[in-house]
């Protein structure tokens, strides 16, 4: 999801088809980014952090995609959620 590097964001999202072991866009993120880190939770895909381009160097923003509904939800900021994190990664327990 997103660009590469902290200047090139992007709104895409790609994903491998397994059987053919191509990659292909499948979506947009509502926010162009790069470097962010993504969570899948349920029939949510969790998408938060990473680079906004020049005039927004990091985000704080957290965002999930429910491929149930095809919607894009905004949450809200979590005071666990580390500042300015970039090119982090994530794990879900439980």
């Amino acid at each position: 999801m997103g660009g590469d590097g902290i200047f090139a964001t992007s709104f895409t999202i790609e994903a491998l088809d397994r059987e053919t072991g191509q990659w292909g866009e499948v979506g947009v993120l509502p926010e162009a980014r790069a470097g962010c880190a993504v969570a899948v939770v349920g029939t949510k895909i969790h998408v938060f952090g990473g680079g906004g381009g020049m005039s927004d160097a990091f985000l704080s923003t957290w965002t999930a995609f429910d491929v149930a509904d095809g919607t894009w939800t905004k949450l809200p900021a979590s005071a666990r959620a580390l500042p300015h994190a970039f090119c982090h990664g994530c794990a879900v327990q439980g």
